[in-house]
């Protein structure tokens, strides 16, 4: 399990936002995923509101300093940073799944079948 060595914190407040220098120590290298749950650990921000800079080490080395923002809030963070190719990307597909999706049937149609299925039980009434 990574563990958070030395935490350096600047406030920055024409951006909203308190920018981060961060040292782990772990004997695996440190996914982006992992950097924002510790740094939201320690910093005491919603994971939504950090955008990791970078997370750099040396070879073979088990420190691993991490340079992150925790932004004020969610809009903030939209506001101020650039989405790279690959969320833009990533957002167009959920938009186009989200609209490709089938539209669910009405329930007007179904009722006709309730319909039918009463008037089938009725003459089976009359032949008993």
């Amino acid at each position: 399990m990574a563990e958070i060595i030395d935490f350096k914190e600047t406030e920055n407040k024409l951006f909203n936002r308190k920018e981060i220098v961060a040292v782990a120590t772990t004997e695996a290298s440190i996914s982006y995923a992992e950097a924002e749950k510790m740094i939201s650990e320690k910093a005491s921000v919603p994971i939504e509101n950090i955008k990791i800079k970078r997370v750099k080490s040396g070879f073979g080395k088990s420190e691993f300093e991490i340079i992150a923002e925790a932004y004020g809030s969610k809009g903030d963070k939209e506001k101020y940073v650039k989405k790279t190719k690959q969320e833009k990307e990533a957002d167009k597909k959920v938009i186009e799944d989200a609209a490709e999706a089938p539209v669910p049937a009405e329930e007007k149609p179904a009722e006709p079948v309730a319909e039918e299925k009463k008037e089938e039980t009725k003459p089976e009434e009359k032949k008993e």
